[in-house]
């Protein structure tokens, strides 16, 4: 709505730290990353 009347542009947001943490806790926990990938393969 703010968009319409301000015309601000659309952002599109990426939280890099928590990137950088789910990164870190697949590295740590292997069967967590190799469960992420099932479920990639799912989708």
């Amino acid at each position: 709505m703010l968009q319409r009347i301000y015309g601000m542009m659309d952002i599109d947001y990426v939280n890099i730290v928590r990137i950088e943490h789910v990164n870190k806790a697949l590295e740590r926990w292997p069967l967590l990353a190799e469960c992420r990938q099932l479920a990639e393969r799912r989708d």
